[in-house]
């Protein structure tokens, strides 16, 4: 029987499709085990799931929220005067390479922020300016960030992407070690 790992579909909100996709690949295996029809429904199940893998095209911050208010540079050198990268790793900030906090590589592909708000411009400034009014007693402290600031900051974090094909994402997303 195959078990795709739970806490790698947790951890990305997709509860539900990890649920069905288990279901169906047992229901599948089960049937094939038996012979006959059930053959022709794993070619239709594994059809399907490829179609779900063909190239997409590359949806951007842009494309989701329009263009985002601040400046990506300035946001670069804002988070290097608060110190940032004294807790996190953030590309393109000299010095910025500790693991205290989690690293900001790839924000702009992240689900989350917190753990709990949904990855969205509003909120990472709301969680830049204020993270222990949204999370009380969380390890990022209070740093008094400017409204400007912190508009500069989320454009900065919003234009971090990670360069993975398809495929390599897919493989995260389930998984699957190399």
């Amino acid at each position: 029987m195959i078990r795709l790992k739970r806490e790698s579909v947790v951890r990305r909100g997709a509860w539900s499709v990890y649920r069905w996709t288990q279901w169906a690949l047992d229901w599948t295996l089960s049937r094939v085990a038996r012979g006959g029809w059930a053959r022709l429904g794993l070619g239709v199940v594994v059809l399907s799931l490829l179609a779900g893998c063909a190239a997409q095209p590359e949806r951007t911050v842009t494309d989701l929220y329009g263009p985002l208010p601040g400046n990506i540079e300035n946001g670069r050198a804002v988070l290097e005067d608060y110190g940032c990268g004294s807790c996190h790793t953030i590309p393109g900030v000299p010095g910025a390479n500790s693991l205290v906090g989690p690293p900001l590589n790839g924000w702009a592909e992240r689900s989350f922020i917190a753990g709990k708000l949904p990855n969205e411009p509003e909120h990472l400034e709301q969680w830049v300016r204020f993270p222990q009014a949204i999370e009380p007693g969380t390890a990022m402290p209070n740093m008094d960030v400017t409204e400007e600031d912190a508009v500069d900051m989320v454009a900065y974090l919003f234009s971090l992407r990670r360069d993975l094909t398809w495929h390599d994402r897919t493989r995260n997303f389930l998984g699957i070690a190399r």
